[in-house]
């Protein structure tokens, strides 16, 4: 019997299917690599924006309860980085308050500077101080008050610790954020994930706070007065407003009115020892003698910007704090400019 001849290997044909099988089969793999790289790159930055958002809140909560004027943390440069957020290695109190911030906001210190992974990406903090608006003492009437407050910026760059974009100021691809152009700033790519943090709204909360002391020194100045004027003679010219007492106390009387902002009697520290006037209304003078930024609050007791002359009825009082509430500057003088008075 005849042996047929068979052909050894692949057909033609054979090749070719499994050339095509082989093209889709990398069709197939380039795609989901593609896809696996996309989600990858979508949920890092979710991430370092969620951790941006965290440090944002982190910084305010610093600002809220360690700062005496409601100010931002400034950003830290050393061991490697250029404005970036906290100083590890530092044991001062404050770095290690806004370390505790930060972790209870759920962000691992080691990626508070840098999203911690072998890169170590830097991450960048910007801040611009000294921003100022006015308004009304009251929030929505009376006297204006100038508010300082600051604005910072913490975004996400592509930067490698090692990298020489890293070393710049800013680090990464964006802008110095300045007083010109932080309502307008944005992150340049390949930086991301930008999140704010401005301390107005701390600042307005500390004015309403410090409106609030004022109005309760002023009712209660004016409901011992009332008192003492209730038995008084007809045509009786005495100032039943509270002055200091005891020994040492401090006596202004016999001031200058026209020198003095409209006082005849002075303008009293109302947080100094030798002025005793807050206790004798049962009030603390570490809290009601200052503003929420510590700022002094001062008292007359003969007030008449009209200069009809001491002790002329009617009388008034008033209290003054500085005009810039926010700087816990202390009143200055006769500048009317610069103080804000609440008679009454």
């Amino acid at each position: 019997m005849n042996r047929l001849n068979r052909q050894s290997g692949f057909t033609l044909p054979e090749i070719l299917i499994a050339a095509l099988l082989v093209g889709v089969l990398a069709i197939i793999a380039s795609s989901s690599n593609s896809m696996n790289g996309s989600i990858f790159r979508a949920t890092y930055n979710q991430v370092q924006l969620i951790n941006n958002q965290s440090i944002s809140r982190a910084l305010l909560l610093w600002a809220k309860n360690e700062s005496v004027l409601g100010q931002l943390p400034t950003p830290y440069s050393g061991g490697g980085y250029v404005s970036s957020v906290v100083n590890m290695n530092s044991g001062t109190s404050a770095d290690i308050a806004l370390q505790t911030f930060i972790q209870q906001q759920n962000v691992s210190l080691p990626e508070a500077n840098d999203d911690n992974f072998a890169a170590h990406r830097v991450r960048a903090y910007q801040l611009v101080q000294g921003l100022t608006k006015q308004m009304p003492l009251y929030i929505r009437s009376g006297p204006l008050v100038t508010l300082t407050y600051d604005f910072g910026v913490i975004y996400q760059t592509g930067c490698g610790i090692n990298d020489s974009c890293a070393t710049t100021t800013p680090p990464g691809a964006s802008p110095m954020l300045t007083s010109s152009n932080y309502a307008s700033w944005a992150a340049v790519a390949p930086d991301f994930g930008t999140a704010y943090a401005s301390t107005l709204p701390l600042q307005e909360s500390m004015l309403e706070l410090t409106v609030s002391r004022l109005l309760t020194v002023r009712s209660k100045l004016l409901d011992a007065y009332n008192q003492k004027r209730l038995g008084a003679a007809p045509g009786d010219t005495t100032d039943w407003f509270i002055a200091p007492t005891g020994t040492g106390a401090m006596s202004l009387s016999g001031a200058n009115a026209a020198a003095n902002m409209g006082c005849y009697d002075g303008w009293y520290p109302l947080n100094f020892a030798s002025v005793n006037v807050l206790p004798q209304l049962g009030l603390g003078q570490s809290e009601y003698g200052v503003t929420a930024w510590g700022g002094r609050v001062e008292y007359c007791r003969d007030y008449d910007p009209t200069f009809s002359g001491a002790l002329s009825p009617p009388h008034y009082a008033a209290l003054r704090i500085h005009q810039s509430v926010s700087t816990a500057s202390i009143p200055d003088g006769i500048t009317a400019g610069n103080n804000v008075i609440i008679s009454f």
